[in-house]
Protein backbone atom coordinates (compact mmCIF):
# COMPACT_ATOMS: atom_id res chain seq x y z
CA UNK A 1 0.00 0.00 0.00
CA UNK A 2 2.95 2.50 0.64
CA UNK A 3 4.25 2.00 -2.93
CA UNK A 4 0.69 2.77 -4.21
CA UNK A 5 0.98 5.80 -2.19
CA UNK A 6 4.10 7.11 -3.23
CA UNK A 7 3.61 6.42 -6.68
CA UNK A 8 0.05 8.38 -6.49
CA UNK A 9 1.99 11.31 -5.19
CA UNK A 10 4.60 11.28 -7.55
CA UNK A 11 2.65 11.01 -10.02
CA UNK A 12 0.32 14.30 -8.76
CA UNK A 13 3.67 15.92 -8.24
CA UNK A 14 4.51 15.18 -11.93
CA UNK A 15 1.36 16.45 -13.08
CA UNK A 16 1.31 19.45 -11.12
CA UNK A 17 4.81 20.78 -12.52
CA UNK A 18 3.64 20.53 -16.12
CA UNK A 19 0.07 21.18 -15.46
CA UNK A 20 0.10 24.44 -13.16
CA UNK A 21 2.20 26.30 -15.77
CA UNK A 22 0.30 25.84 -18.50
CA UNK A 23 -2.90 26.94 -17.05
CA UNK A 24 -1.15 30.17 -16.04
CA UNK A 25 -0.34 30.08 -19.54
CA UNK A 26 -3.56 29.80 -20.56
CA UNK A 27 -4.93 32.30 -18.42
CA UNK A 28 -2.32 35.11 -19.79
CA UNK A 29 -2.97 34.21 -23.20
CA UNK A 30 -6.42 34.92 -22.99
CA UNK A 31 -5.99 37.87 -21.29
CA UNK A 32 -3.71 39.10 -23.95
CA UNK A 33 -5.93 38.19 -26.54
CA UNK A 34 -8.78 39.86 -24.96
CA UNK A 35 -6.66 42.94 -25.01
CA UNK A 36 -5.73 42.08 -28.61
CA UNK A 37 -9.60 42.20 -29.85
CA UNK A 38 -10.59 45.07 -27.37
CA UNK A 39 -7.54 47.19 -28.92
CA UNK A 40 -8.60 46.01 -32.55
CA UNK A 41 -12.18 47.06 -32.46
CA UNK A 42 -11.03 50.50 -30.70
CA UNK A 43 -8.32 51.17 -33.61
CA UNK A 44 -11.22 49.97 -36.22
CA UNK A 45 -13.61 52.46 -34.92
CA UNK A 46 -10.96 55.57 -34.36
CA UNK A 47 -9.72 54.98 -37.69
CA UNK A 48 -13.36 54.96 -39.43
CA UNK A 49 -13.93 58.40 -37.54
CA UNK A 50 -10.55 59.64 -38.66
CA UNK A 51 -11.24 58.70 -42.48
CA UNK A 52 -7.87 56.64 -42.56
CA UNK A 53 -4.91 56.06 -40.24
CA UNK A 54 -3.55 58.98 -38.50
CA UNK A 55 -0.93 59.99 -36.06
CA UNK A 56 -3.20 58.82 -33.40
CA UNK A 57 -1.79 55.40 -30.83
CA UNK A 58 -3.76 52.91 -29.45
CA UNK A 59 -2.59 51.36 -26.78
CA UNK A 60 -4.03 48.46 -24.63
CA UNK A 61 -3.33 46.66 -21.56
CA UNK A 62 -5.46 43.57 -20.41
CA UNK A 63 -6.99 44.13 -17.12
CA UNK A 64 -4.85 42.14 -14.04
CA UNK A 65 -6.79 40.51 -11.04
CA UNK A 66 -7.91 43.93 -8.72
CA UNK A 67 -7.40 46.04 -11.62
CA UNK A 68 -9.23 47.60 -14.37
CA UNK A 69 -7.56 47.19 -18.32
CA UNK A 70 -6.32 50.39 -20.23
CA UNK A 71 -6.64 51.98 -23.35
CA UNK A 72 -4.70 55.00 -23.56
CA UNK A 73 -5.14 57.25 -26.83
CA UNK A 74 -2.25 58.99 -27.58
CA UNK A 75 -1.50 62.06 -29.94
CA UNK A 76 1.90 63.74 -30.78
CA UNK A 77 1.87 67.83 -29.37
CA UNK A 78 -0.23 69.77 -31.37
CA UNK A 79 -2.44 66.51 -32.96
CA UNK A 80 -4.78 66.49 -29.47
CA UNK A 81 -7.69 67.07 -31.88
CA UNK A 82 -7.30 63.45 -32.63
CA UNK A 83 -8.22 62.62 -29.13
CA UNK A 84 -10.60 65.30 -28.50
CA UNK A 85 -12.50 63.68 -32.09
CA UNK A 86 -12.93 60.05 -31.14
CA UNK A 87 -13.46 60.71 -27.74
CA UNK A 88 -16.91 60.64 -26.87
CA UNK A 89 -17.55 57.71 -29.68
CA UNK A 90 -14.89 55.30 -28.56
CA UNK A 91 -15.36 56.15 -24.58
CA UNK A 92 -19.69 54.38 -26.19
CA UNK A 93 -17.75 51.41 -27.18
CA UNK A 94 -15.11 50.63 -24.04
CA UNK A 95 -16.07 47.54 -22.61
CA UNK A 96 -16.84 47.13 -19.13
CA UNK A 97 -13.59 46.70 -16.56
CA UNK A 98 -10.85 48.89 -18.85
CA UNK A 99 -10.90 52.61 -18.25
CA UNK A 100 -10.07 55.35 -21.18
CA UNK A 101 -6.93 57.05 -20.99
CA UNK A 102 -5.73 60.15 -22.86
CA UNK A 103 -2.34 61.12 -23.35
CA UNK A 104 -1.15 63.86 -25.32
CA UNK A 105 2.73 63.30 -26.54
CA UNK A 106 5.62 65.64 -25.24
CA UNK A 107 6.71 68.79 -27.39
CA UNK A 108 9.81 67.16 -29.15
CA UNK A 109 13.05 69.70 -28.96
CA UNK A 110 14.06 71.86 -31.81
CA UNK A 111 17.24 70.67 -32.85
CA UNK A 112 19.19 72.76 -35.02
CA UNK A 113 20.70 71.13 -38.33
CA UNK A 114 24.57 69.93 -37.91
CA UNK A 115 26.77 71.95 -39.55
CA UNK A 116 28.92 69.77 -42.32
CA UNK A 117 32.74 70.91 -42.86
CA UNK A 118 33.38 71.74 -46.14
CA UNK A 119 35.73 69.16 -47.08
CA UNK A 120 36.43 66.08 -44.58
CA UNK A 121 39.97 65.82 -43.67
CA UNK A 122 41.87 62.64 -45.29
CA UNK A 123 42.13 59.10 -43.97
CA UNK A 124 45.35 57.98 -43.15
Amino acid sequence: MDIIASLTAVLLFSAGLVGVPLAVREWIDRRAERADQVGARVRAHARRLLGGETLLRVEVRAPLAGWPGRIVLDAPAGWEWLIEAVWEPVARIVPPGYELIGRRGAQLPVVPPATQPASLPRAA
